[in-house]
């Protein structure tokens, strides 16, 4: 078992290719070692060195062009010229509080009972008071009655003063301030305890911590926890240090471990594919947990993982188990015949580990997505896109305003070029926000039905930081120059063309709705003419309320359900008259059905006084007499934007608070699958369902609807 010209090796062990030996045998004694022999694949080579749980360091002595005589040329025999690379075992971290008794790997596991259970609780409440200090909030938490007020100082430690005495006990406004936080269900805990602990009663503590200690729990325990030294973990565990102080235990390495790797590597691994490695003499501390996750394994996880495409730019652990495509792939991987799916931690424990496991993918994601998954991952995109044809361009717009008062704006519209020629020809689209999607961006969309098809569609997506009138203006105004782009044509309005949009349906938000009537406003700045349904008011002289009054409409299901929210506030024949004014008819007296409205106490009159707000615009759009939208249009426009909920609904089962690289993907996608659709029912005549939704299937379905 000669190694080199100086060294001998007291074992050898001979390791088949694919090989994963996470905790190599070292020397049973001082200057005693053992050889590993690692026959390795030179295609696909991962160094024994990144399987190894052992925290490894300290490289010294490492040396270029040593003979090594247990590594020899698969073809002459001969003995080959190797890199050595000399390192030791940096031993493990262990709680500060180590006792003297055997180590154990993790924490201890002595069975729990209901005492310790109430103990182990006792005592975690009184340490997180003293980690946290007194959490009373004087700005948030005087408007309630959560606080009491009396002489006592507050019932908490100083988080500033984390080595006083249990018992002195302040508020972070002051000792003695009278207002403090009150926990008022102590039932989980053992009141005795809890009061010595919180009174500093010496004796009593101590009798009940050496119970605990001769069941083997508690602050004066031994503790036996380790962890490799590379593992950044935080102890939770509390003891009692030489002061008689509660502290936390703190993780350190402790001791030197002998150990010393010495790794062969062959300049000419398809000449000679082995590794070796020499272990000398015997660890001094037991082995760590597999919280490492070996390069051979990392390999088939960045495999597995790189089959998810774009999908990987929102991968989570649990989003990868729900993947059917990741779960076959990781069956067949492991061989897994087992009727229900295998989980992460099959392929390998440290797995088992989400955060861990997230680690992981957020490592390989970034590889993929360098510039992030947010705002500048979705700028690369954007550039990305700008060099693909036309028909292909999904990510249009990616902008960042500044709005005088409001502050930075910025804004991500996504469509294809099919869908702008769609909403070019559209008559009365609907248009809704969406706050679930992506997190802190909203999403923004414009659906429409088309009778031809008979099928409500999404023809515009785009994401905000903004519900300002302002922001949905700069909104409005790209979209419209993206749809001009695309198609040649500008988006028209019937009340300012004679054509175009007879109307727009919406869910009555001031801001959302403001914007496009400032848009409106902007594009008639310039012109001469009058307007095509009221001839004696010229465009350049409408504001945005009376452009809204040309062809806004609320939605009845928002409209119903906000005058729903009222009852217990307003009584029913007011309530009757609230929705009253939902009509495409003169009311027989309007006049006094307002007045009604008012008399109903102070919900019905902010209500009413809501409508009649910003020019009425709100009112106009849920009572036709005092709309300028002709009755035909009105009465053909949607009553409501269940179009766009159902829009909502159908992508958010794609995935809600996602990153925004994630959101565009998925809707990518998604629209994707809605024009293939499309072009399928144009060319074959195939529905999506089997009952074609007609104005009778319509019609029924929401007489059914009604009777629930």
């Amino acid at each position: 078992n000669k190694t080199t010209h100086q060294s001998y090796a007291s074992a050898l062990i001979e390791h088949p290719i694919g090989a994963i030996v996470e905790y190599p045998e070292s020397g049973s004694q001082p200057k005693y070692s053992v050889a590993h022999h690692f026959h390795i694949n030179p295609k696909n080579f991962i160094h024994p060195k990144e399987n190894i749980q052992y925290s490894l360091g300290d490289v010294h002595g490492s040396h270029e062009n040593v003979t090594c005589y247990l590594l020899r040329d698969i073809h002459t025999k001969e003995p080959v010229s190797c890199k050595q690379l000399k390192t030791r075992c940096r031993s493990v971290k262990q709680c500060s509080f180590i006792s003297t008794q055997p180590h154990t790997a993790g924490a201890s596991r002595q069975p729990f009972d209901a005492t310790k259970e109430v103990f182990l609780k006792t005592l975690a409440f009184f340490c997180a008071l003293q980690e946290n200090g007194c959490l009373f909030n004087l700005e948030s938490d005087l408007s309630s009655n959560d606080y009491e007020e009396d002489s006592d100082q507050c019932g908490s430690a100083s988080r500033n003063d984390r080595n006083s005495k249990a018992g002195d006990l302040y508020s972070k406004y002051g000792k003695g301030y009278r207002a403090h936080l009150v926990l008022r269900n102590l039932d989980e805990f053992n009141i005795g305890y809890l009061e010595a602990l919180l009174c500093n009663n010496k004796r009593e503590i101590q009798q009940y911590e050496e119970a605990a200690s001769r069941d083997g729990y508690g602050p004066l325990a031994p503790c036996n926890f380790l962890a490799a030294v590379r593992d950044q973990k935080e102890l939770s565990i509390w003891h009692r240090n030489a002061d008689g102080i509660l502290a936390r235990g703190i993780l350190k390495v402790t001791s030197e471990c002998p150990v010393r790797f010495e790794f062969y590597e062959p300049y000419d691994l398809q000449s000679c594919p082995y590794i070796l490695l020499v272990s000398h003499h015997p660890h001094s501390h037991a082995d760590p947990n597999p919280s490492r996750t070996p390069g051979t394994i990392l390999q088939i996880w960045k495999n597995l993982l790189n089959q998810l495409n774009w999908k990987l730019a929102d991968a989570t652990p649990r989003r990868i188990i729900l993947d059917s495509f990741f779960m076959s792939s990781l069956r067949q991987v492991l061989g897994w015949t087992g009727i229900t799916d295998p989980a992460l931690g099959d392929l390998h424990p440290s797995l088992a580990n989400a955060d861990h496991a997230a680690r992981l993918i957020d490592n390989l994601r970034y590889l993929h997505y360098p510039h992030g998954t947010g705002f500048e991952g979705a700028k690369h995109v954007y550039n990305e896109h700008k060099l693909l044809p036309q028909d292909e361009v999904y990510v249009w717009c990616i902008e960042t305003h500044e709005i005088q008062g409001e502050g930075t704006f910025q804004l991500v519209v996504c469509m294809f070029r099919a869908m702008s020629i769609l909403l070019s020809k559209t008559k009365r689209p609907s248009i809704d926000t969406s706050f679930k999607r992506l997190h802190n961006w909203q999403e923004f969309e414009v659906e429409a039905w088309f009778p031809e098809y008979s099928r409500s569609i999404v023809v515009t997506r785009a994401f905000t930081t903004s519900q300002s009138a302002l922001a949905h203006k700069i909104l409005f105004r790209c979209i419209f120059n993206i749809v001009e782009e695309d198609t040649g044509s500008k988006v028209k309005f019937r009340h300012i063309h004679g054509e175009g949009f007879d109307s727009v349906m919406a869910d009555g938000h001031r801001g959302q709705a403001l914007g496009l009537g400032l848009y409106c406003e902007e594009i008639c700045r310039g012109m001469t003419g009058y307007c095509a349904i009221e001839h004696t008011k010229a465009l350049h002289t409408l504001s945005p309320y009376e452009h809204l009054a040309r062809l806004y409409r609320l939605c009845f299901t928002h409209f119903t359900r906000k005058i729903g929210n009222l009852k217990g506030h307003v009584t029913l024949p007011i309530r009757a008259a609230m929705m009253s004014l939902y009509s495409a008819e003169p009311l027989p007296d309007f006049e006094g059905t307002l007045q009604l409205i008012r008399s109903g106490g102070k919900k019905a009159a902010d209500w009413l006084k809501d409508k009649e707000a910003a020019s009425g615009f709100a009112l106009a759009g849920i009572y036709q007499p005092l709309s300028k939208i002709p009755l035909e249009i009105w009465k053909a426009s949607p009553l409501i934007s269940n179009g766009n909920e159902q829009a909502h609904r159908n992508i958010n089962r794609d995935g809600i608070k996602l990153t925004m690289l994630a959101g565009i993907m998925r809707g990518m996608q998604f629209d994707s699958r809605c024009m293939v659709s499309l072009n399928i029912l144009c060319k074959y005549g195939i529905n999506m369902r089997d009952q074609q939704a007609t104005h009778f299937c319509r019609a029924a379905r929401a007489i059914q609807r009604s009777s629930k």
